[in-house]
């Protein structure tokens, strides 16, 4: 949203705002964007219903009036955030968007027919080279249309002509959002229902491998049926020809399995590419939007290292849809075959059906529990080698290096016991399986020649049931490899499920604040309890717009704690904040995030100065950037030798910890939010820095209502007014400390 149409925004009333009968228009209109909305709802899943969507848009039209073909993007995209939708607006030819509606995309476009406007959806990988479009004026379901028919209804000269349009997405494209869960009374997800949820976007890619794989078993079995046939013919003494014959359609067969297997090998590299994308898109959606208190004291940076198993879960998922797929197929198409030949080869083959499901299920329970615990200490061994490279000058204490390999010693020693009891699992099944390779060719040679002896089994078809079960049974030897995999993705995809599972703020709510000037905040009763201990207990606060004030107290009464809750980064136990009157539980979090702003020290991320001062704000000019840099002496240091490009590490290197501060603050300088909350910001800057910081912040003309949570006594004396709070969590009221002005 530009700076103007937030300022239109909130220039709003509170009450009818706008006029009755052109906000009725605006919602009549846009009844071809409310089907739009309830189409991907339905789509995908989504547990809301038309009332939801309903209201979601009509609180987007009202936030941003307008007329209906210039602001419906705007009103789809907010309403869809509220739906746990991902909207992106373009701007892009027709041709690139087909293109991206080919490769499965959702696109809605506007159209202008008989002077109104209407809304469609291009949906679906075209088939015979027509098109799906939902939405069509008069019709229920989605209308079929060619290219060039396409082109024609969009209104669009050549498929070089850009045309608007917004991209549909899921938000959460891997698990749903956790209080989804918890409408429908469900728990976090195990491993193999979460594997499905993961590639059930990319079932058409599955079931061509599986369709392939198919093929590919029936075509394995050409070799020992080619052979069958080729005992008889020598057998019987037959001419060459057959056998000159027999040989050109093998080679056609097995050339023709070669080029399934490559097909199929890329059909899964395409698989791997998209799911590692899938998993990348839904934690940049998931991750900002997690609540701070799901955390639960876990170091964040560490947690995220289990997207890693997304490597193991992309291997081994395609792994198994190539390899395990096709044994399986091999197995089953070999075993009817084997049937065919003789009733006593359909017993051998369900006595070989219950060893191989005795070895998977019997003697592999234990398995996924076992490997999901020692993936457990894995990690905690990483995350203590993590903590040994974040603290370099605490291990290189006396003593320090010494108690840090014996940590790394006692973690890993867990993770051998937890490895050992795995592969205890493991093993039991690999020996059985060997055992089984041993049993069932002897048990088929034996039983098969006395079946020739006999004359009711020819001496081809026991040379080929033999090729058969070595085939089956000599792939089933390498179970090992298949189980150890299978028992690794599991385990991969319980850590991923540690981040997908974290619970995330709401995503609903109302849309605007409507004043343009500084924020007024009331905090009535406002309390919050971590377990049984209350660290914030009956708070009362009220400050007027653009007021400056210093937050006090000692370590530990909850100051920081407050900063979250004001900032929405936690939700209340009990109490109530009102940004002018309106209740922040009823406001959406990003809403209320376009007017607050809170910083602390440490928040740099890897990137330029300029990256890290905008954030990719495409209404901040760089000289806004530039000018905030020299208001707050920036440019006048060395710390930035390539100046607002500079590249800084996630440790704010080159700058020095002062300079890293001051870029934080140069932050709010640039996006200007109503209400700025600054904890412990400014406490250790040098005089200096902090004369000239305070004198930008505490300026009459500054657009914020300032909050400064500090125990330095120069900060504390420039403030308006100054609140202490007590270590028992209690509340002090407000009292102006005395200064000289």
């Amino acid at each position: 949203m530009t700076r103007d149409e937030e300022a239109s925004a909130r220039r709003l009333p509170s009450g009818d705002g706008l006029g009755a009968s052109a906000e009725e228009r605006s919602f009549e209109a846009a009844e071809g964007i409310e089907r739009i909305l309830v189409h991907c709802v339905e789509e995908h899943g989504l547990p809301y219903e038309r009332s939801d969507v309903r209201r979601a848009l009509r609180e987007a039209i009202r936030t941003w009036p307008g007329n209906p073909g210039e602001r419906w993007r705007r009103w789809l995209s907010e309403a869809g955030a509220s739906m746990d939708l991902r909207i992106s607006v373009i701007e892009s030819p027709l041709a690139d968007v087909l293109k991206w509606v080919e490769e499965g995309v959702e696109v809605a476009a506007a159209i202008s027919r008989d002077g109104r406007d209407e809304w469609v959806v291009l949906s679906g990988a075209p088939r015979r080279g027509r098109y799906s479009v939902f939405g069509v004026a008069g019709n229920e379901g989605p209308v079929k249309m060619s290219r060039s028919r396409l082109r024609r209804f969009l209104g669009a000269n050549d498929e070089e002509e850009a045309i608007p349009a917004v991209v549909l997405e899921p938000a959460l494209t891997c698990a749903p959002a956790h209080h989804e869960r918890e409408l429908f009374g469900g728990t976090n997800l195990s491993p193999l229902a979460r594997l499905l949820m993961i590639a059930r976007a990319e079932w058409s890619d599955i079931w061509v491998l599986l369709v392939f794989a198919l093929i590919s078993g029936i075509l394995a079995l050409a070799t020992p049926m080619a052979v069958q046939v080729m005992v008889s013919l020598v057998a019987f003494g037959q001419l060459l020809q057959p056998v000159i014959v027999l040989s050109l359609m093998l080679l056609g067969l097995t050339a023709f399995w070669a080029m399934l297997r490559l097909w199929e090998t890329y059909v899964a590299e395409v698989l791997q590419r998209r799911l590692f994308a899938r998993v990348v898109h839904d934690l940049g959606y998931r991750l900002p939007r997690v609540r701070q208190d799901a955390l639960g004291g876990r170091y964040g940076p560490e947690l995220a290292n289990r997207f890693f198993d997304i490597v193991t879960v992309q291997k081994v998922t395609t792994q198994f849809l190539l390899d395990a797929v096709d044994l399986v197929m091999v197995g089953v198409i070999g075993m009817a075959v084997l049937a065919v030949y003789h009733p006593f080869l359909l017993g051998f083959d369900l006595l070989l059906l219950s060893a191989i499901a005795f070895v998977i299920f019997v003697l592999g329970r234990g398995g996924t529990r076992t490997s999901i615990q020692e993936s457990k200490y894995k990690y905690a061994t990483a995350a203590w080698l993590e903590e040994i490279a974040r603290c370099p000058l605490t291990f290189k204490m006396d003593d320090a290096a010494e108690f840090a390999a014996e940590r790394a010693e006692h973690v890993v020693s867990r993770y051998l016991e937890h490895r050992r009891l795995h592969f205890r699992v493991l093993l039991r099944q690999i020996a059985f399986a060997l055992l089984l390779y041993a049993l069932a060719g002897s048990v088929l040679l034996g039983v098969g020649g006395w079946l020739v002896i006999q004359g009711q089994l020819t001496l081809g078809q026991l040379v080929a049931a033999e090729m058969i079960v070595a085939i089956i049974v000599g792939a089933f030897t390498k179970i090992g490899k298949h189980l150890e995999a299978f028992y690794d993705l599991m385990a991969g995809l319980d850590k991923l499920g540690q981040l997908f599972d974290l619970p995330l703020e709401r995503q609903h709510g109302l849309m605007r604040l409507p004043e343009t000037e500084p924020a007024e905040l009331a905090v009535r009763g406002l309390a919050y309890h971590m377990g049984k201990r209350s660290v914030l207990e009956e708070l009362d606060l009220h400050v007027r717009p653009g007021e400056r004030v210093a937050i006090t107290g000692p370590s530990g009464c909850g100051k920081s704690l407050m900063a979250d809750l004001l900032y929405g980064l936690r939700e209340p136990t009990r109490g109530r904040i009102l940004v002018d009157d309106h209740d922040l539980s009823e406001v959406r979090p990003d809403a209320w995030r376009r007017h607050v702003m809170l910083l602390r020290p440490g928040e740099i991320f890897r990137g330029s100065a300029m990256e890290n001062v905008h954030l990719d704000d495409p209404d901040i000019d760089q000289r806004w950037v530039r000018s905030a840099f020299q208001m707050l002496g920036l440019l006048e240091s060395d710390g930035l030798p390539d100046g607002l490009d500079t590249q800084l590490s996630p440790t704010g290197t080159p700058l020095s910890g002062s300079q890293q501060r001051l870029l934080i603050l140069a932050r709010a300088l640039v996006h200007q939010p109503r209400l700025l909350i600054l904890d412990e910001l400014l406490d250790s800057l040098s005089s200096l820095a902090l004369e000239r910081a305070l004198d930008v912040l505490l300026d009459p003309e500054a657009p914020w209502t300032l909050l400064v949570i500090t125990s330095h006594p120069g900060v504390i004396a420039r403030c308006q007014r100054v609140v202490d709070l007590t270590s028992q969590g209690g509340w002090q009221r407000p009292v102006p400390l005395p200064r000289d002005r």
